[in-house]
């Protein structure tokens, strides 16, 4: 049996779009679940786990879970009561974002 792994999904589409190496990079650590310390890979992954949350890019009710490594808030200088209302606000910018993106495909 062969299984695919993020890292491997990934790759192709990553190179693929001419992403500068320092992203290919993040995308690669963020699929591969690099535990680092690194912000970058904290804010990657906030994002992504938003992005599940709320379900940008699925069909309703069928975004898997985003996952947040322990102490990726703290690591940005965030706690749950400082999340909250940013999150809050990356929500509409989110949908505004997936809105006009869709403008440009019609």
């Amino acid at each position: 049996d062969y299984k695919v792994t993020g890292v491997q999904t990934c790759a192709l589409p990553i190179s693929k779009w001419n992403l500068a190496p320092e992203i290919q990079e993040m995308i690669r650590a963020y699929h591969a679940d690099a535990a680092g310390e690194a912000k970058s890979l904290a804010i990657v992954r906030l994002a992504d786990a938003l992005a599940h949350e709320v379900g940008t890019g699925y069909e309703p009710g069928r975004a898997p879970r985003g996952h947040l490594m322990p102490g990726d808030l703290a690591l940005l200088g965030l706690d749950a009561e400082t999340w909250a209302p940013l999150r809050d606000q990356l929500v509409v910018v989110m949908e505004e974002a997936v809105m006009a993106l869709g403008k440009l495909s019609s």
